[in-house]
Parts: C-alpha cells; sequence; structure tokens
C-alpha cells in the first residue's frame, strides 16, 4: 500500500509539474481536429486589420504552418518573425461568455504593441467580438491582464499628458505642446477594470524622472510636471486613487498652467 502511496503521489507531481509549464493557452483556440493549428493564425486579431465584428478565422485553413511556436516563460506562445517583428498571444480567461486573449505584436519597426480582445469560439472558426483596450508601449500598451470573480482587470501605461487628462481638468491641453505623450515615455499605469474606459487609480513607477536637455524644453508644463513628479513620489504619494489624480492634477494647474 506505501509502495502504491508512493506512486499516487509522484504521478499527482508529475501532472502539477506537467501543468505548471504548459503555456496559459485555452487548447480548442490552437488546435483543431486534434491538430495544432498555426500560431499566426490568430495574428488577425491585431490591429489595425481587427476590427471586433469583421474578423473571422477559420481554423482549418490559416496561418503559415512553416512559423513553429514558441512558448515564452510568461505563458505565450508565438514565433519571432525572421524578417523582423513577432507576434505572441496567450490567454487570460473568460468573461461574460467571451475568451479573452492577450497579443503582443510588432511589424519589426519602434512599435510594439500590446491588446486585450475578446474572441467567441465556435466550431472550426474563432470571431473578433470586442477589443478592450491597447496600444503601443506608453501609448496604452496593456500588461497584468486578470479574471477575477468574472471581471477584467488590468494595467495600461501613461504618459504625463495621459495623468493629467484622466482628471478631466478645465484647462484644454495639448499632447506634444504642452505636455510629452509620445510612446518612449511611460510615467505610470493606469489601473483598469472591464475596459480602457473605467480606471481605479494610477500607480506612478519612475522614482528618478530627471528633466532631459533636448526634450523637456520642447513642452510648454514639463518642467513644471516634472518637478511636481518628482516631489510626488519623494514624499511617499506613488499609488494615487482617483481622488489623488485630481489632486495631482489640481496641483500642477496651479503650478504650473494658471502661474504663466
Amino acid at each position: 500500500m506505501k509502495v502504491i502511496a508512493n506512486i499516487l503521489v509522484f504521478s499527482m507531481m508529475l501532472v502539477t509539474i506537467a501543468q505548471a509549464a504548459s503555456p496559459k493557452v485555452s487548447p480548442r483556440l490552437y488546435r483543431v481536429d486534434g491538430r495544432p493549428v498555426p500560431v499566426s493564425c490568430l495574428e488577425a486579431l491585431t490591429y489595425p486589420e481587427g476590427a471586433p465584428g469583421k474578423v473571422v478565422i477559420d481554423l482549418r485553413n490559416c496561418g503559415d504552418p512553416k512559423l513553429k511556436p514558441k512558448a515564452q516563460a510568461d505563458g505565450s506562445v508565438g514565433y519571432d518573425n525572421p524578417a523582423g517583428g513577432y507576434f505572441y498571444y496567450s490567454y487570460v480567461g473568460q468573461s461574460g461568455g467571451i475568451d479573452i486573449l492577450s497579443l503582443y505584436s510588432s511589424g519589426g519597426g519602434s512599435g510594439q504593441f500590446t491588446q486585450l480582445v475578446g474572441v467567441k469560439h465556435s466550431g472550426h472558426f474563432i470571431r473578433l467580438v470586442r477589443g478592450y483596450a491597447g496600444g503601443d508601449r506608453c501609448n496604452g500598451g496593456v500588461s497584468g491582464a486578470k479574471i477575477s470573480n468574472g471581471k477584467l482587470t488590468f494595467d495600461q501605461a501613461i504618459t504625463p499628458y495621459d495623468l493629467i487628462n484622466l482628471a478631466r481638468p478645465k484647462e484644454e491641453l495639448k499632447a506634444y505642446k504642452d505636455l510629452e505623450a509620445s510612446a518612449a515615455s511611460c510615467i505610470g499605469v493606469s489601473h483598469m477594470t472591464g475596459d480602457d474606459r473605467h480606471w481605479t487609480g494610477v500607480s506612478l513607477t519612475e522614482k528618478d524622472w530627471p528633466d532631459q536637455s533636448g526634450w523637456t524644453e520642447d513642452y510648454r508644463y514639463q518642467a513644471c510636471f516634472n518637478k511636481l513628479y518628482r516631489e510626488t513620489i519623494s514624499s511617499g504619494h506613488a499609488e494615487l486613487d482617483r481622488i489623488g489624480v485630481v489632486t495631482f492634477a489640481q496641483a500642477f494647474a496651479r503650478r504650473c498652467v494658471q502661474s504663466r
């Protein structure tokens, strides 16, 4: 009996290890009729081509079988294009009867796009039914997606302009003129729930956010924003709830906009 018990325990350990090593991907989304579907099949879900209601993928006849799938440590599966660029995806979970996928893609240029999309699977077909959020790096890039109690939550990268704009200020600011708003200017993430319109707070992630010659002076209020940002971080307020974001934006308006 002891030997049998040990075998059972060992077998359970093997199953647990195998499950932990397996990519977090819904098998039905990349297999059809028991055969693996080329991972590039799902590349049609990426934008600008991908539009909810218009993209339908026939899993029996899609993708390039020569592009062998590769699993990443984070559970995503995809491929690197020898000519440049890449495509990976992971299965986040299901919410409201919709399978939610996290997509990571690049065409080989500077853009590094991340998206959260919803699909429905029926027979041999996958249909894109919803786009939750997405963007290029600091311009709306998404991370940390998960399903909890049937609800989708994730983080979305923000720029200096985005942080102020979240508070819906009275002063109308212009991106790239008043404040930096490029895909390379991440200063934090907003915590989103459900989609890219509902947020609960912000984390300021850049502990050292210096002024940079040839950059800071290009934007009317950037130097003042940078100083306020550094003061906020150093005072231990890197985590802001909705009221905290409004308070930051109000301080920015008083010190940077109204004082000019």
